[in-house]
């Protein structure tokens, strides 16, 4: 790897670190935002899906936009919009102006999201690419829980409408330092066919396949259990949920990174060896998670509780490393933009969207929350499943 790659990759984890702290800032100051503001609960839940709906609809362009545009511009526009659409959240007032900005957050997320890891994948080298996938996902926990606790610091000390504009115009330098970064010398190999054909390529592709329905899988239980937790330890266990909220995104902390490290630790010593390729190794750490994910539901103590959660985040962070490289390396390089494309689409819209709804939808019917949380890891199950699916047709 070359010097001045290794100071690029420095910068996209920089930058997806600043990616989930501004993704979370919204969660943190939400109580302070709806009583100044006089939101009404469905008027927060609109702003806070309005990320993911930008998010989602931005997805399936990106291939189609970097086979148009050098990486690095189209990554470091993404970043300048989720910035000044971050900073404009502090001047919004009304709900759908709100919501507007928020889309343009999640349409900027989604650009540098889907396009970042196959940029990282192609600039490392074997001997280090692990190591850098590792270190970029290590960003994802911890920047998620420096969004709550930078958004609640803003929030005591500024105000919510200046911390949003303290956070987003933060981002707007380092979007000009990628802009005007030399091109990498080492890029991903483009296709001159169309995204949709390349789409149906990727389509009959059995492992890729798996695996994106693996990641789904997980997402889906991933954004339950973030969502429900603080809900499920103040009706259940009968634990504050402000203290739960904090405890949980200390844990996230410690999991994130350690797991994260791990993972790519595992991934590079695993990488080359045929017996335990990179899916069976997220697979079998999958069962412990499935484990303990059915431990923390079942759990009537609080302290088992949090150590049972502690060892589901530990397991899944485990995985993203080894599945992102097992993804990569099932298919072509010239299809690496698409695969990335199709992957988040799939996890946002099958994972994250459809794990936050479908537990409260299904908690009347099922007789209560307790009883729908059992959703989670059975979706845990589905994803071993998918993924040692994978590891069989490799």
């Amino acid at each position: 790897m070359q010097k001045a790659d290794k100071k690029l990759i420095a910068l996209l984890i920089g930058l997806n670190l600043l990616n989930y702290i501004d993704r979370y800032l919204l969660s943190a100051v939400a109580p302070s935002l709806q009583r100044d503001l006089g939101f009404t609960d469905a008027e927060l839940g609109l702003i806070g899906s309005a990320f993911l709906w930008g998010f989602i609809l931005a997805t399936p362009f990106v291939s189609k936009i970097l086979k148009k545009f050098s990486p690095l511009t189209v990554m470091a526009f993404s970043v300048l919009l989720w910035s000044v659409a971050t900073a404009a959240t502090g001047f919004a007032r009304l709900v759908l102006l709100m919501a507007l900005v928020r889309i343009f957050v999640g349409i900027g997320q989604a650009v540098f999201s889907t396009s970042s890891p196959a940029i990282l994948d192609s600039l490392s080298d074997k001997k280090w690419k692990s190591i850098a996938m590792s270190l970029f996902y290590a960003a994802i926990p911890i920047g998620a829980a420096l969004g709550f606790i930078i958004g609640g610091l803003m929030d005591v000390y500024i105000g919510w409408q200046m911390g949003f504009v303290i956070a987003g115009s933060a981002g707007i330098p380092l979007a000009l330092i990628l802009h005007f970064y030399p091109p990498p010398k080492k890029a991903n190999q483009k296709s001159k066919t169309s995204v949709f054909q390349e789409y149906k390529k990727l389509i009959k592709l059995p492992v890729f396949n798996y695996i994106v329905m693996g990641n789904a899988a997980q997402s889906f239980a991933l954004a339950g259990f973030a969502f429900w937790v603080p809900t499920y330890l103040t009706r259940l266990l009968g634990f504050p949920a402000a203290e739960g909220s904090i405890l949980f995104g200390e844990i996230l902390i410690i999991t994130g990174l350690i797991g994260t490290l791990l993972g790519g630790f595992l991934a590079k010593r695993f990488q080359l060896n045929k017996k335990v390729n990179l899916i069976k190794l997220s697979a079998y750490s999958m069962i412990l998670a499935t484990i303990a994910a059915f431990l923390v539901i079942m759990s009537a103590n609080v302290l088992i509780f949090f150590i049972m959660l502690a060892l589901v985040q530990l397991a899944v962070f485990i995985t993203y490393t080894p599945t992102t490289l097992a993804m990569f390396s099932s298919i072509p390089s010239s299809l690496k933009n698409s695969a990335s494309s199709a992957s988040m689409f799939t996890s946002r819209l099958l994972g994250d969207m459809l794990g936050v709804s479908l537990i409260g939808i299904l908690s009347v019917p099922l007789g209560g929350l307790a009883n729908s949380m059992y959703v989670l890891p059975f979706a845990l199950v589905l994803c071993t499943m998918f993924w040692f699916m994978a590891a069989k047709k490799s």
